[in-house]
């Protein structure tokens, strides 16, 4: 009785900071399971004490379609056999519950604290660097072969972080007009990470939903369009100007479509083979490294993708579409076409309140058509998240769009 009288008063600011300690963790790119299960764990108390959010999930088509995924990896194992890792969708259905958990509860706040993640961003780039000097080590030291390395696995894991928090700050921007300078300093600084990362995939998808951004907001707030305009121009030019011919000005100035793929080609070549072999299931989450393997080991490839052979068996299809056609087949691209323009959908109904999950959405499905995909727990945990807090909000607020429904109002009191 005392525990669970404990547990109605605390539900509150546990289930706040399992989300913190999720956000931290992504930013990070460290220990994301664990902090995942945290979070889910701290949710748990609101789900027990707050029917209403029990109520929402259990008629909330988003979760529903979810579930077709373990299903299509069940069928997929028992058709074809293991390749993969079927488990893996249920951490997407967990990514997508505490989303829409916390947006259930927490409404603004829920999407206002993904601020969290561009901060440590930074933070975790100023204390790398400050380590970097007290020890000694030339900053040099933090470029491999051009492309900035700070803390995550690689430069352009590295860079497709700083992206998604550069438009996270972006999309916060009409929720929080009070701080908009703050902000916009924050947006700026991850942008500059982003750029110096070198990362291609992650820039171009940055650019482009920069662009996006702009036109949703000089339609809504000139006054926010031509600042964020002015800070894109400001952050390419210095990028430009402090990177010596970095591989996003090569791959401009080469304009040369293999320079470009970078031997994706053969990729995508042999992700397509691999499709056709069993387009309905595919073969499996997190299967393409083995299933890859096993393609070029056929007698009758022993002479092709030289691309491939010159690197690496590769763990991803560096292209979203034919990751998801080799490992869920067509019955998996379906599905998550689907749920990709609900979301679209429900963001746009939503709008002001998703801008910033939705603006994070993009920049995961355009760096998809050269690179991220589902392979990795933490490249998922951003799309389904986003997908979570957008499903949350409308929920939240049903079928009403942001101008007809009781939007929180913004800091300077208005909707």
């Amino acid at each position: 009785m005392l525990l669970s009288t404990y547990l109605d008063k605390k539900k509150n600011i546990l289930a706040i900071s399992g989300y913190i300690l999720f956000l931290v963790s992504l930013a990070f790119e460290m220990h994301v399971n664990e902090a995942r299960t945290i979070c889910l764990l701290t949710s748990l108390p609101l789900l027990y004490f707050d029917k209403r959010i029990v109520c929402a999930l259990g008629h909330d088509r988003f979760f529903q379609v979810l579930f077709l995924f373990p299903v299509i990896a069940l069928m997929t194992t028992l058709c074809i056999g293991t390749y993969g890792e079927p488990l893996k969708t249920f951490d997407w259905i967990i990514c997508f519950l505490i989303g829409f958990v916390q947006a259930m509860a927490f409404e603004k706040k829920s999407i206002l604290l993904l601020i969290v993640l561009p901060a440590i961003c930074l933070l975790g780039s100023m204390v790398t660097v400050f380590w970097k000097f007290s020890i000694g080590e030339s900053l040099s030291t933090l470029f491999t072969t051009g492309k900035l390395h700070m803390y995550n696995a690689s430069p352009n894991r590295f860079g497709f972080c700083t992206a998604l928090a550069s438009v996270a700050v972006i999309g916060l921007l009409p929720l929080d007009k009070k701080h908009s300078v703050v902000l916009g300093g924050i947006a700026l600084g991850n942008m500059l990470l982003c750029w110096y990362s070198q990362s291609r995939s992650a820039v171009f998808a940055l650019l482009g939903t920069l662009c996006l951004a702009i036109l949703i907001l000089f339609l809504q707030d000139r006054k926010k369009g031509l600042f964020l305009l002015g800070g894109g121009v400001f952050v390419a030019c210095i990028g430009i100007l402090l990177v010596d011919n970095g591989r996003i000005v090569q791959t401009v100035e080469n304009a040369s479509w293999d320079f470009l793929l970078n031997g994706r080609g053969d990729i995508w070549q042999a992700a397509w083979e691999i499709f056709l072999k069993s387009p309905l299931l595919g073969f499996g989450i997190d299967s393409f490294h083995d299933t890859l393997k096993i393609h070029l080991d056929l007698a009758e490839n022993l002479g092709r993708f030289p691309d491939i052979r010159s690197q690496y068996v590769f763990w991803n299809a560096h292209q979203m579409i034919l990751g998801i056609l080799c490992e869920m087949g067509v019955l998996g691209l379906a599905v998550f076409i689907g749920l990709i323009v609900r979301t679209v959908y429900g963001a746009i109904r939503t709008y002001p309140i998703t801008f910033a999950p939705f603006l994070m959405f993009v920049v995961y499905l355009i760096a998809g058509i050269g690179g991220y995909g589902f392979h990795r727990s933490w490249n998922s945990a951003f799309f389904f998240l986003c997908m979570g807090l957008i499903g949350g909000i409308e929920a939240r607020y049903g079928r009403l769009s942001a101008s007809e429904s009781n939007l929180p109002a913004d800091s300077n009191g208005s909707q």
